[in-house]
């Protein structure tokens, strides 16, 4: 992979809304929230950064622009991490073994 995203699934209830009204309760069994640090190689985010660039939307952070739609990037799970810190030598170490494995 070109780099890593760690998530967390989403933990809050989720509601679509149009102005004041509520429309819709969302399904959150697939959606993660992305978390930092994140890691990817200069080369393929500069790439998506370029990709990205011309796209007309406001990214928040690298996690965004690092669409898998637009580069070969994935997402690691800190759930299955077991003792895991998010933002921790561990989590940072646990991404080198992952990808060079």
């Amino acid at each position: 992979a070109d780099g890593v995203v760690p998530t967390l699934p989403v933990a809050n209830t989720l509601k679509r809304v149009e102005g004041s009204r509520v429309i819709e309760t969302v399904a959150r069994d697939r959606l993660e929230e992305a978390e930092t640090p994140q890691g990817f190689a200069y080369a393929a985010i500069r790439a998506a950064h370029e990709k990205a660039a011309g796209a007309g939307r406001n990214f928040t952070d690298d996690a965004a622009v690092a669409d898998p739609r637009l580069a070969g990037f994935r997402h690691i799970a800190l759930r299955n991490w077991a003792g895991a810190e998010v933002g921790g030598v561990a989590v940072a170490r646990g991404w080198v073994e992952r990808l060079a494995g």
